[in-house]
């Protein structure tokens, strides 16, 4: 069977000369105790992760130290993980085990270290596959790094505090399998046990693309509440609760941090997953919610609060027309939650064709008389200049020089009562021109 060592190139020096050590490890290498070649070295595993250890304390943490300090040189202000360091101390150091298998990874992969496998008859052979076994405690440099991981997540988890002996019920699929995992692992702690729950259950288990996932998209759900946020997006999702993975990291952080509140949340329900634009769920969420007053002679009950939200009550009177406004510009959605209903029943119609510069413009004119102008659009330009020139620069000057026009006659105290009928008696006309 092939013998194994381990060679370590050191090929750096302070002054940057050509200095060359050369650490070599076989089986017939090695006068200390801990390498001694023989068979329980490969079955026993207590001794196996002592000889792993001794190997990493002697051969490899060593240059590991070295490719730090140079790395340090050039990055000023950046704290050193291993300089300095016993392996005993790193090992109780999660963000130094972190440092210390990304440093392994560029000195294997730079050269510095390499692994050669040796054959009966003294030839050598480099090993270029992490799974095959190394040395006399039959260890694979996969197996290293995956020891050394797993120790990485279990300081993290201890750390915060959580219950090592359920890590398994908990996070049974969360794969920490390469250096990067255990930066998500600490962004992952961050998370209140309830939120992994509500997770798993929206998610039926499989948990593992939320937490393989983006770091910055795990620490906006971390910071989500559970009972108020996740639980009511669960349920408001069912079984399209899934789809939260294929929001962008913007739109996650608008829906978590506009619409906190299940009432909010169960209010749009299944809308939200027809809304493309962060800046639409923002406007949703300055729409008010009140609490429900309990009925007489029912008494209140501080942990089953009720409340009504405006998105719900708007909903169920525009019907399927409430579609438009997933769609519609944001300045409009925010708009529509100020008025009431009479006035939404009124602008029903034009919701889909107001964009924000349309509707600054109309802001000076009284809410009737916004509707009354556009009535008049409708009318005299017909449907086609509403739906979509109207939103066109040139449409853009129209709204704006007739709303001009009408401030001018409400200065003089001449404002026509129907707007609609002066735009039909032609005296806007010289507004209208381009579309007539």
């Amino acid at each position: 069977a092939p013998r194994f060592l381990i060679r370590v190139w050191d090929q750096m020096t302070d002054k940057g000369g050509d200095r060359r050590r050369e650490v070599t490890i076989t089986n017939k290498l090695g006068k200390a105790a801990w390498e001694v070649p023989d068979g329980l070295w490969r079955k026993v595993g207590l001794l196996r992760r002592i000889r792993l250890r001794r190997t990493v304390e002697i051969h490899i943490l060593p240059v590991l130290q070295k490719l730090e300090g140079l790395y340090l040189r050039d990055s000023l202000g950046a704290k050193p993980r291993l300089v300095g360091k016993s392996l005993k101390e790193i090992e109780t150091d999660d963000v130094a085990i972190e440092a210390g298998l990304y440093l392994l990874d560029l000195a294997m992969t730079e050269g510095l270290i390499a692994i050669e496998a040796v054959s009966s008859k003294g030839k050598k052979k480099a090993v270029t596959s992490e799974t095959v076994p190394v040395g006399c405690c039959a260890y694979t440099v996969q197996d290293a790094k995956a020891h050394y991981l797993d120790l990485g997540a279990k300081l993290i988890l201890t750390k915060a505090g959580w219950d090592l002996g359920k890590r398994k019920d908990q996070l049974d699929d969360v794969e920490v399998d390469v250096v990067d995992s255990l930066a998500k692992m600490r962004t992952l702690v961050q998370f209140d046990l309830l939120s992994v729950r509500e997770l798993h259950k929206g998610l039926k288990g499989k948990t593992n693309p939320v937490f393989g996932g983006d770091a910055d998209y795990l620490t906006v759900l971390a910071k989500c509440e559970p009972n108020q946020f996740l639980r009511g997006l669960r349920h408001a999702l069912g079984d399209n609760f899934g789809r939260i993975l294929k929001w962008s990291l913007e739109f996650a952080r608008a829906v978590s941090e506009r619409l906190g509140h299940s009432a909010k949340i169960m209010a749009l329900g299944t809308s939200l997953l027809e809304i493309e634009d962060a800046e639409i769920i923002r406007a949703f969420g300055t729409w008010r919610m009140e609490e429900e007053k309990p009925k007489a002679g029912e008494p209140a009950n501080p942990k089953r609060k009720k409340y009504t939200t405006f998105i719900s009550t708007v909903k169920k009177a525009m019907g399927s027309d409430f579609n438009k406004l997933l769609t519609a510009a944001p300045e409009l959605v925010e708009a529509v939650g100020k008025w009431n209903l009479e006035q939404i029943e009124l602008m029903q119609v034009y919701l889909p064709y107001l964009s924000g510069e349309v509707l600054e413009i109309l802001t000076p004119l009284a809410f009737k008389e916004k509707v009354g102008l556009l009535d008049g659009f409708y009318e005299i330009l017909g449907r086609d200049f509403v739906s979509e020139a109207m939103i066109t620069e040139e449409g853009v000057q129209v709204v704006r020089d007739c709303v001009q026009n009408l401030e001018e006659m409400k200065g003089r105290g001449s404002m026509p009562k129907d707007i609609k009928v002066t735009l039909a008696g032609g005296l806007f006309d010289v507004h209208l021109k381009p579309f007539l």
